[in-house]
């Protein structure tokens, strides 16, 4: 689990240069992701999956780069107790709010719920190798 704020650069170089020492399949997951489209591609080819937060409910930039990351290399995440979704803004975050990040998720994709909740869900089991 990577949070990197404005060391994007700096993460990818680390990454490439020690890229034996990474997990083949799942070498992680790059925590309430900042990056640029092109930073995602990278990290990407290196197997790294995103996760989202309340802050693609009143964030628009992030609308792009969800549909840029394929949904099965995108997790949910509340990071509480901040940053909670458009209905709890200013009140602390909570687990139970990761179905509004859900909903628009699905809404930016145009996608159903119900399978952004079901592959996001089977993303994390795959990723944390729970069954």
């Amino acid at each position: 689990m990577i949070h990197c704020r404005d060391a994007f650069k700096d993460l990818i170089e680390m990454l490439y240069a020690s890229r034996s020492m990474l997990h083949d399949l799942n070498p992680g997951i790059c925590h309430f992701f900042t990056g640029t489209a092109d930073d995602a591609k990278k990290l990407m080819d290196l197997g790294f999956s995103f996760s989202f937060g309340g802050v693609v409910t009143f964030a628009r930039e992030y609308e792009k780069l969800i549909k840029f990351i394929p949904l099965n290399r995108i997790l949910l995440e509340t990071d509480a107790p901040y940053v909670a979704p458009t209905a709890h803004r200013g009140r602390r975050n909570e687990p139970l709010y990761v179905e509004e990040v859900a909903q628009k998720i699905a809404e930016i994709l145009n996608k159903d719920f119900g399978e952004v909740a079901q592959i996001t869900t089977e993303n994390a089991m795959r990723i944390f190798g729970l069954k």
